[in-house]
């Protein structure tokens, strides 16, 4: 839960009126992918590996912990983040994390 709301967030934080955030869950056969994408300004290249790192914020009045918190979530479940460009023109975080065996 706290993973996808500070996703989310996040994203919403940075639209501008009338702006667009998805989210989606895809199954990969061995991981499932969930992915949270925006049509904001998106995260240029040379300063997305930052992003996860604590008290790093490019946004007025961010504090830079959301996504480090996000980070530390899906290496706890075995998982991985992936940050690039949405199709929507913003910023796309795709979480990928391995299937339950039950």
């Amino acid at each position: 839960t706290q993973l996808v709301q500070n996703l989310v967030l996040n994203a919403a934080q940075v639209l501008q009126p009338g702006g667009q955030v998805r989210v989606t869950l895809e199954d990969r056969e061995t991981r499932l992918a969930l992915c949270v994408e925006d049509d904001g300004p998106g995260i240029p290249l040379e300063q997305r590996a930052a992003v996860f790192e604590p008290f790093v914020s490019h946004r007025a009045g961010g504090i830079g912990l959301g996504l480090p918190v996000v980070r530390e979530i899906v290496r706890l479940h075995q998982g991985e983040i992936e940050v690039d460009q949405s199709p929507l023109g913003g910023a796309r975080f795709t979480v990928l994390l391995p299937r339950s065996r039950h």
